[in-house]
């Protein structure tokens, strides 16, 4: 009898290869190579579009960081703000 993980591994290897393909761009880059594909344009302006739209991923990318960094960094503030409040009043408790 095969060992479960024996199954596993290759199972989920197939099935992250198979899923690759649709997830290896970001809907800008997508977008500016399917404009790439528009008759009406230049090469000029697809390679232009290409490189607007590989900007603005990166800037997004580097914007959702800096937010989730400030939301963690906002919520253990206030974590620990809330705990020193708690603690100075028990102490006011006990000095009563």
């Amino acid at each position: 009898m095969l060992n479960f993980r024996a199954i596993l591994v290759p199972l989920l290897l197939a099935s992250f290869l198979l899923v690759a393909p649709t997830a290896s761009a970001c809907p800008g880059c997508k977008e500016a190579v399917a404009a790439a594909d528009d008759e009406n344009g230049t090469p000029e302006q697809s390679i232009s579009r290409a490189g607007a739209a590989y900007s603005y991923s990166v800037l997004f990318m580097l914007g959702m960081l800096f937010t989730m960094l400030l939301g963690f960094g906002g919520a253990f503030y206030r974590i620990y703000r809330k705990a020193r409040l708690q603690q100075a009043a028990q102490l006011v408790r006990k000095a009563e």
